[in-house]
């Protein structure tokens, strides 16, 4: 869960935290890609190619035709291994994003589950 936290920062640090992800439109519903003109493109598109994820693997990511990073991980489709609180992490990023927040306030929510979490795991 941290090294998630740490990805999306260094994801918000190049990109800057006023960044507003450029959605594009599929029979009038937004649409993100990990992957766009052969280059990491949405925020976990971004900090997973930090871990050495191609942009071959971001492009299968968005080839299954999932809305979500969760969905992905449930049905094993991603190209590395994650726990699930980072899977949570991750996802809070992207739905941030998704629903047109710039990556600072992504960011924001990211923290926000990890905190969530690590309560959680204190129970």
């Amino acid at each position: 869960m941290a090294k998630a936290l740490e990805l999306l920062e260094r994801a918000v640090k190049e990109k800057g935290a006023d960044y507003l992800y450029p959605r594009t439109y599929t029979a009038g519903l937004p649409v993100c890609a990990y992957e766009r003109n052969g280059k990491p493109s949405c925020l976990v598109g971004t900090a997973l190619s930090y871990t050495g994820v191609t942009v071959e693997q971001l492009r299968e990511m968005d080839a299954a035709g999932y809305a979500s990073f969760a969905r992905l991980y449930m049905d094993d489709r991603l190209p590395v291994e994650l726990t699930d609180d980072a899977v949570d992490v991750f996802q809070a990023a992207q739905t941030a994003q998704d629903i047109g927040d710039i990556w600072g306030t992504a960011l924001e929510k990211a923290r926000e589950e990890a905190a969530e979490i690590a309560k959680r795991d204190k129970r």
